[in-house]
């Protein structure tokens, strides 16, 4: 769903309450303690991700958009780690639990990158 002026505001709102209601679908994985976390996260990343993350090349994508986006993330990562609400862990330590490389933010900024690099290759 893209505006006039491309602006990604609504998209991601739209995209991040849709995905946190699927997350529900998946509670019993996240609350097993028999699935190994890197099994997870590849769920995580596989369905939830990916979906928040289609096509969000063509966003335009304002500070706003970008904590929503890494409030998501974490509270993903949390929910797997079984880190409840009241906790005061870091989302460093967070990052660390799930052995995160690369964020949301720049994982689009690489696709944005790679798009530009096609263009323009050759």
């Amino acid at each position: 769903m893209l505006t006039e002026d491309n602006d990604g505001n609504r998209e991601v709102l739209r995209r991040i309450a849709r995905e946190t209601g699927a997350m529900e679908q998946f509670r019993k994985i996240w609350r097993s303690k028999n699935v190994w976390t890197g099994t997870k996260i590849n769920i995580l990343k596989a369905t939830m991700m990916s979906a928040v993350m289609f096509a969000s090349d063509a966003w335009t994508l304002k500070k706003k958009d970008r904590y929503r986006l890494l409030a998501f993330e974490m509270k993903c990562y949390r929910r797997i780690l079984r880190i409840k609400w009241g906790q005061k862990i870091l989302n460093e330590e967070v990052c660390r639990g799930v052995r995160r490389k690369k964020n949301t933010i720049q994982e689009i900024l690489e696709m944005k990158l790679n798009c530009f690099d096609t263009m323009y290759a050759g």
